[in-house]
């Protein structure tokens, strides 16, 4: 641990619109009331956490554990911090961020992610530093040395999943502390992974291919590649999220690539789906095949002049909804049925500029996390600012 030399200021921004703040409410229920919360889009700024000059936020988690309102950020200094997300302050009941010491890395925080149980957090750097913490103590507990910089991270249930620059994928033992596996078969830097069930873990890359590998997470043993699928071969464009539609072994995936195109990865083939809708904040748009009479299942695709540059996406916790953050816009689509081949995506937005204390301040999103059963979501990018968003 290293003694943090800066102080990050706050604003909690109030509201006067209070009706039905389910999520600050619910904030103290157990973790069996999770299922019962009820997930909607979010339409309204919740807070605002500032990093201090010279740092930034780039990468960001809110934790599933016993405290509820805890949110885990990375930033450019290297440090890794948990904050309050009601009172966007850091954590003083952990001991060590109450004496001013944090954890830290020698380079600045590409990944983070938390064990299925949100004792333990791994965090990984630019250059290829990855550490197993243990939250409440704030003690490391395993430290590797990777050969190229980290760009993904995931938390299994038996290993943790590290994608990196030059393509491959490592799983690290939690336990041991060794390097369980090595998958590779990528040609791009890896951008996003995912677990689905204990023993496979899912990739993309900038290479627009996902690749799905069976690993067990036992030293030595080799890692298989089970799927592989191309996006397109005509748009070699990075993919900016994956994630399954439902937590199963055998679930279908989804995969946005950063020109907005997003693709339901089903056991044999990727299908696009089409993501449409205007500019207006809060509002969805009718569908074409609605608004010309056509046949509802008629093909369509997205004009290449239609779509947006998509910096990062996710999920939200019932799988309901899909943010994606372009520039200073937060895009809200609804999944609906995107468990079935003719699914149709509709989309709201909502500016980032709503939340900017002064004109002059930077609303450029880079980066974004969704909370696991909570209808909020942050956004950060170029400046020293985080964003909560809530329902």
């Amino acid at each position: 641990m290293r003694v943090s030399l800066r102080c990050a200021s706050v604003v909690v921004v109030s509201s006067d619109d209070d009706d039905d703040d389910d999520d600050n409410k619910a904030a103290g229920k157990s973790s069996s009331s999770k299922s019962t919360v009820k997930d909607r889009p979010v339409r309204k700024a919740a807070g605002i956490l500032r990093f201090g000059t010279g740092c930034r936020p780039t990468c960001a988690l809110f934790s599933r554990g016993a405290h509820h309102n805890s949110l885990v950020t990375g930033s450019t200094d290297g440090f890794v911090e948990i904050w309050d997300w009601t009172t966007c302050r850091l954590r003083t009941d952990l001991e060590y961020q109450a004496k001013d010491e944090l954890l830290v890395h020698d380079a600045a925080i590409s990944a983070v992610s938390e064990s299925p149980d949100a004792t333990m957090l791994a965090s990984a750097d630019i250059r290829g530093g990855v550490k197993l913490w243990v939250v409440n103590a704030g003690l490391r507990k395993h430290q590797w040395a990777l050969e190229s910089p980290a760009t993904a991270i995931a938390y299994g249930a038996k290993s943790i999943a590290v994608g990196l620059s030059d393509g491959a994928v490592r799983t690290l033992g939690p336990k041991s502390g060794a390097v369980t596996a090595t998958c590779r078969g990528h040609d791009g830097f890896v951008s996003a992974l995912c677990f689905v069930g204990e023993s496979l873990v899912a990739s993309a890359a900038a290479d627009a291919t996902v690749r799905v590998w069976r690993v067990d997470g036992v030293s030595g043993s080799s890692s298989q590649c089970v799927r592989c699928l191309p996006l397109s071969s005509s748009n070699e464009r990075p993919v900016v999220a994956l994630a399954p539609l439902i937590d199963d072994a055998d679930a279908d995936l989804l995969a946005v690539q950063d020109d907005g195109r997003a693709w339901r990865c089903r056991e044999a083939d990727a299908q696009e789906l089409l993501l449409e809708g205007d500019d207006d904040v809060g509002t969805t748009t009718k569908s074409d095949d609605t608004k010309s009479g056509a046949a509802k299942n008629a093909k369509r695709t997205t004009p290449a002049n239609r779509r947006r540059h998509v910096s990062a996406a996710a999920v939200s916790h019932s799988r309901r909804w899909l943010y994606g953050v372009a520039g200073a816009k937060l895009d809200v689509y609804d999944l609906g049925g995107a468990a079935s081949s003719t699914a149709v995506m509709r989309r709201s937005r909502l500016d980032l500029r709503e939340s900017a204390s002064s004109k002059d301040e930077t609303t450029t999103a880079t980066g974004l996390a969704v909370h696991p059963f909570r209808s909020l979501v942050a956004t950060f990018g170029d400046d020293d600012v985080l964003r909560l968003w809530k329902a």
